[in-house]
């Protein structure tokens, strides 16, 4: 979720849009979200989309977010 969230604020658009939930669920389980604008650092861009990975143990938790140098 948090992902998610980030994505929406550096982007101003959703990372999975549709009509229906249903539509919503596949395009999650199937596509990867377009690219952040490049006016935000790589490692922004990097950490979105680490966070937005689709397999839960793959994705970093919240412990090792907030480890990351730029952010603290």
């Amino acid at each position: 979720m948090l992902g998610t969230t980030f994505y929406e604020l550096c982007s101003l658009k959703k990372p999975f849009y549709g009509d229906s939930f249903p539509i919503v669920i596949q395009k999650i389980m199937n596509e990867e979200p377009l690219p952040l604008p490049d006016v935000y650092s790589q490692w922004l861009q990097n950490l979105i989309k680490q966070m937005l990975i689709k397999n839960a143990d793959k994705r970093p938790d919240i412990n090792e977010i907030i480890k990351v140098p730029q952010l603290s």
